[in-house]
C-alpha cells in the first residue's frame, strides 16, 4: 500500500502517526508532504522539526519537490489530508482513488455558522457537498464538535468517523515529582484571547482568597501575554504565577511530569487542544473546558478529569480547590486519564487501526468496527 498524509506545515501532531505508519509501511511505501513553510510564531512554541527523513517532503521548498508532492498525492493508494484543497480532492476522486479528509470543526465561534453567509464560503461549501458525494471520500473528524459542524455542511452515511491527534507515550513510565504543599497548576500554549487564560489566572486568585495554595506556571507567548501580567498584579496573585517562554515540545512533556494539574480553559475555537493528550499520558489530572475538541472527545467529568464552562471562573476555581483538597481523587483522575490515551487514543493504536481501515475499503470490506478510540463510526 502506497500512502500519503498531507498537511499544510510539519506538525509535530501529525508526525507520530507518520512514524507509525512509516514503520508499518516501510520509508518506500509513504511520504508526508508538508505544503507550506512554518511560521515564525510556531517555530517560537517550539516546533522546529530537527529531523529530516527521507519520508518527510516539503514541497514548497523548489519546483522538483513539488512535482514529486503531486506525483505522490495523485498515485497513492490512500491520501489522508488534513488540507481542504478542492482541487486535490477533484483529482484524487475523478480517478476513484481512496481520500481521507480530516478536519478539525468548521464554524469555529463567534462567527460559527454566520460564515456561510460569505459568497466565497457558501460556493466552497456546496463544492465540497458535491465532492463528498463519492463513494471514495470518507471524512475523520477531529475531535466531536467537527463532527457537528460537518453534518451542517453535508451527510456522509457510513463514511464519517472520529479522529483526533495523537501524541508518544513515554519511552518509560514517567517518574513524577511527589506533591508538595502547593498545588502545581501548569498551561501551556499562544496567549490568544480565545484560550481564556484570563480565566485560569482569575480562578487562582480565588484559590488564594480560599487560603489554598496553588502556584501556576504559564509557559508561552502571544498578543495577551502583557494583559495577562498585568491581571495577575492586579488580582495580587503574580507570585503565585509565573511567566515562561516558549520551549521545544520536549521540554513541555518534562513540565508536565512535575505538575499537579493540566488546565484546558479555551473557548470553541480550541479545535482539537493537543496539550490535553500529552498531560494525560504524563500523569497530570486535566481540567477542562468541554467546548474545546480533545475534552468533549477524551475526557469523561468526575471519571478522567474534571470539566467547566469556559469563561466560568467560580466553576474553574471550585474544581481546583477539589483537587487541592482532595489529593487521593486527583490521583485517581490522572491514573484513568493516562489510562484512556494508552489505551485507545496512542499513534501506534491509530496507525495500526487506519491501515486496516484502509485495507478494507480498497478491497470493498466492511472497515473493522471500533466501538472507543479513533475511527469509530459516527
Amino acid at each position: 500500500m502506497r500512502f500519503t498524509l498531507v498537511t499544510n506545515i510539519i506538525s509535530p501532531h501529525q508526525l507520530p502517526l507518520a512514524r507509525q505508519l512509516v514503520a508499518r509501511l516501510g520509508a518506500a511505501q509513504f511520504r508526508y508532504v508538508a505544503i507550506t513553510p512554518l511560521s515564525v510564531e510556531r517555530a517560537q512554541l517550539g516546533w522546529v522539526n530537527a529531523e529530516q527523513p527521507p519520508w518527510l517532503l516539503e514541497s514548497w521548498r523548489n519546483e522538483a519537490r513539488a512535482h514529486e508532492a503531486e506525483r505522490w498525492i495523485q498515485e497513492a493508494d490512500v491520501v489522508l489530508c488534513g488540507n481542504r484543497d478542492l482541487g486535490l480532492f477533484e483529482r484524487r476522486l475523478a480517478e476513484r482513488k481512496l481520500l481521507l479528509y480530516m478536519a478539525e470543526r468548521w464554524f469555529l465561534p463567534p462567527i460559527g455558522m454566520g460564515r456561510l453567509l460569505h459568497p466565497r464560503f457558501l460556493r466552497m461549501a456546496l463544492r465540497f457537498r458535491r465532492l463528498a458525494r463519492s463513494p471514495h471520500f470518507h471524512h475523520l473528524a477531529i475531535g466531536l464538535p467537527a463532527v457537528r459542524d460537518m453534518r451542517v455542511v453535508c451527510r456522509l452515511p457510513g463514511r464519517s468517523w472520529l479522529w483526533g491527534y495523537f501524541v508518544d507515550p513515554p519511552a518509560a513510565p514517567a517518574e513524577r515529582r511527589p506533591r508538595q504543599a502547593d498545588l502545581r497548576i501548569l498551561w501551556a500554549g499562544r496567549m490568544l484571547g480565545w484560550k481564556r487564560v484570563d480565566t485560569l489566572i482569575r480562578a487562582v486568585a480565588i484559590c488564594r482568597e480560599q487560603e489554598s495554595a496553588c502556584q501556576l506556571r504559564l509557559i508561552g507567548c502571544g498578543e495577551q501575554e502583557t494583559a495577562l501580567r498585568q491581571l495577575a498584579r492586579r488580582l495580587g496573585c503574580y507570585d503565585s504565577v509565573t511567566f515562561e517562554p516558549p520551549v521545544p515540545v520536549a521540554q513541555v512533556r518534562e513540565a508536565l511530569r512535575q505538575t499537579d494539574v493540566y488546565v484546558l480553559p479555551s473557548n470553541g475555537c480550541e479545535g482539537w487542544g493537543v496539550a490535553l493528550n500529552e498531560a494525560m499520558l504524563e500523569g497530570a489530572c486535566v481540567v477542562a473546558s468541554p467546548e474545546t475538541g480533545s475534552a468533549q472527545t477524551l475526557v469523561r467529568d468526575g471519571a478522567n478529569g474534571l470539566l467547566f464552562r469556559p469563561g466560568d471562573v467560580q466553576g474553574l476555581a471550585q474544581q481546583l480547590l477539589r483537587l487541592a483538597r482532595d489529593e487521593p481523587l486527583r490521583q485517581r483522575l490522572a491514573a484513568a486519564g493516562r489510562e484512556t490515551i494508552l489505551s485507545a487514543w496512542t499513534p501506534d493504536v491509530a496507525a495500526e487501526r487506519l491501515l486496516a481501515f484502509s485495507e478494507a475499503l480498497i478491497a470493498g470490506r466492511t472497515p473493522p468496527v471500533y466501538t472507543e478510540g479513533p475511527l469509530q463510526r459516527i
